[in-house]
């Protein structure tokens, strides 16, 4: 399938564009000659970011629509049905109506999570890759189980989505355009101070509320001591990759940075000079592999392999969180 390039300022329609993730992708795209037209749910925040990319004229503009394919703004935590509504329902809508109005569609982007395939029973020191899927949260959202948590709600979401994609691809093996999905890890950075995303959220209580010194050599296990991230410009620049490369359409590419631990996290604050925790710097966390999740596919598919250190990331966080209000201590 045709890729995407910046010749003659093709125009990208982009969904959440007011979001973290959002406005750093449509950032990214103008930068690289791209026309962006943002969807959103108010006219505030329309008005707010045409301010913000009002140096690109003409290129940005907005439309309000308040129901994206039954979209909900809607919290990790939520244990409501909307998180599921706008993940996994949500993208058959789109799919269905790009299929019927979008004539002139080359790619369709989805941004996921790699939460779509951190299966919990995986033996120390697992590397997950693309073909891996949370299947225990899958199966308990299907069998709607009450003791469900958000984390498991959210992953099933993510997760079902694509295999939606999946099921659309194969129902239409003669599509004039192509689907690629984009699963990034942790995303970090610099983010709109009046509403930090879930990520950012959990840095700031990683910096707030650290776990006993104890405990760090005891919890083993991506989202408990240890992640990966992604710098949220790094998935910006990415994202637009995969615009543009003809190989990335009909892929599920995983982009991550590094793994990282808690005391990594103090140990980065420590050697910038912020405030926070420290830890035990002397903490030897020997089981740490490189990344949890394999990236083979950024490198391979988009020639990408240099991402931006987690000092870099962890400075902008801060700047972030002071812009915010919200204050670290010793």
């Amino acid at each position: 399938m045709p890729a995407v390039p910046n010749r003659g300022k093709p125009l990208i329609l982009l969904t959440g564009v007011s979001g973290f993730c959002g406005a750093w992708i449509a950032h990214a795209l103008l930068q690289d000659g791209y026309a962006v037209c943002g969807v959103v749910r108010s006219e505030t925040k329309g008005e707010y970011l045409a301010s913000v990319f009002s140096s690109h004229g003409s290129s940005f503009f907005f439309e309000k629509i308040e129901d994206t394919a039954k979209a909900a703004v809607v919290d990790y935590d939520d244990n409501t049905q909307n998180v599921l509504e706008t993940n996994a329902e949500g993208i058959d809508h789109i799919l269905e109506s790009v299929k019927k109005h979008g004539s002139k569609v080359q790619r369709f982007i989805y941004l996921g999570s790699v939460q779509a395939l951190l299966e919990k029973d995986k033996p120390l020191g697992y590397i997950y890759k693309e073909t891996d899927w949370y299947q225990s949260a899958i199966d308990a959202v299907k069998a709607n189980k009450p003791d469900i948590t958000g984390e498991q709600r959210y992953a099933a979401s993510k997760a079902l989505a694509e295999q939606n994609i999946i099921r659309f691809e194969e129902q239409n093996p003669n599509l004039s355009w192509d689907i690629t999905r984009i699963l990034p890890s942790y995303v970090f950075g610099f983010a709109n101070p009046t509403e930090l995303n879930y990520s950012m959220k959990m840095v700031y209580l990683w910096l707030t509320n650290p776990p006993s010194p104890e405990v760090l050599p005891y919890q083993m296990g991506y989202n408990f001591w240890a992640a990966d991230y992604i710098d949220v410009q790094d998935l910006a620049k990415l994202s637009v990759k995969g615009l543009q490369t003809e190989g990335a359409g009909g892929k599920r590419i995983i982009v991550n940075a590094k793994a990282f631990s808690y005391q990594d996290l103090f140990n980065t604050v420590a050697s910038l000079g912020l405030k926070g925790p420290r830890g035990t710097p002397e903490l030897a966390l020997q089981l740490l592999p490189e990344k949890f999740v394999d990236d083979h596919t950024a490198k391979d598919i988009l020639g990408w392999s240099e991402y931006i250190p987690l000092a870099s990331c962890i400075k902008d966080c801060y700047e972030s969180f002071e812009q915010s209000g919200l204050r670290i201590s010793e």
